[in-house]
């Protein structure tokens, strides 16, 4: 058994999944769009941004931490924050415990170390699955956001956006799967990276306009390196944004290889 036929299995076993995942982003996509026109229609653009704007930071993270008086600014804050980061911060937590954690719990683990296939193998087949779910995911939202924003609409920019974006999910991805490898008991595994995903996601905005150590610490979280804004300001992407999280993906995938191969599964 080689690593794609692990891979095409996994992908089967999550077709339902996912299909529900691709409906509920283009559902949201498409809301925070129409949201956007009927508050310029009706003129009530301006007071929701300056209401936005007095939030507290963790708060304001819920509408996007950006400026939301224009198509693209709303955007970049909405659609590539808020809400929509949201629900991939919700798929993160629950579908990376089920690569591995879930199985070992409910021990058909023993039938698939049964295979004839290294678990090296295991891990980068199931690895491969949340890389390629999370580019659909991605994929979709592109494709939703493209036909609700319509004649306004940067297909370049939006896709380097949902590049940025796919690839830092790949790395909190990796990250909650090198956690994972640790904890046996799916429910426990779900909390461990649901605490984690959701710490992240709402500590960068927090320490957005933080100095001293609070500023370094923010450099190093994930999702400081998630700049929609600048993407679609300027139609380009800086390369430590792409570069940055694939290497760090591949990193915690090597450590996640590592540990799962010493790992010790009670029969």
């Amino acid at each position: 058994m080689t690593a794609i036929t692990l891979f095409k299995q996994h992908m089967r076993s999550q077709r339902g999944t996912i299909l529900t995942w691709c409906i509920t982003l283009g559902f949201l996509t498409w809301m925070m769009v129409a949201m956007y026109n009927l508050m310029a229609a009706s003129g009530a653009l301006q007071d929701f941004a300056e209401m936005v704007g007095v939030m507290p930071p963790y708060i304001r993270t819920l509408f996007g931490a950006g400026s939301v008086n224009t198509f693209d600014t709303y955007v970049a804050s909405m659609e590539y924050g808020g809400v929509v980061a949201i629900a991939f911060v919700i798929f993160l937590a629950t579908y990376v415990p089920g690569l591995v954690s879930r199985e070992v719990d409910e021990r058909s683990s023993e039938f698939l170390l049964g295979l004839p296939v290294s678990r090296r193998v295991l891990v980068g087949a199931r690895w491969l699955g949340l890389v390629t779910n999370l580019s659909v995911l991605a994929l979709f939202q592109w494709i939703v956001l493209l036909a609700a924003a319509g004649k306004e609409a940067q297909p370049g920019p939006y896709f380097l956006a949902s590049l940025n974006t796919v690839l830092v999910n790949i790395e909190i991805g990796t990250l909650l799967f090198l956690v994972s490898i640790f904890i046996d008991e799916y429910s426990r595994a779900v909390g461990a990276c649901a605490g984690i995903v959701t710490c992240l996601f709402f500590l960068n905005s927090m320490i957005e306009s933080a100095t001293g150590i609070l500023s370094t610490l923010r450099k190093v979280l994930p999702y400081a390196r998630v700049d929609a804004a600048a993407i679609l300001l300027h139609g380009k992407i800086a390369v430590a944004d792409l570069v940055i999280p694939a290497v760090i993906s591949v990193f915690l995938l090597c450590l996640t290889v590592r540990a799962f191969e010493t790992k010790q599964i009670a029969g």
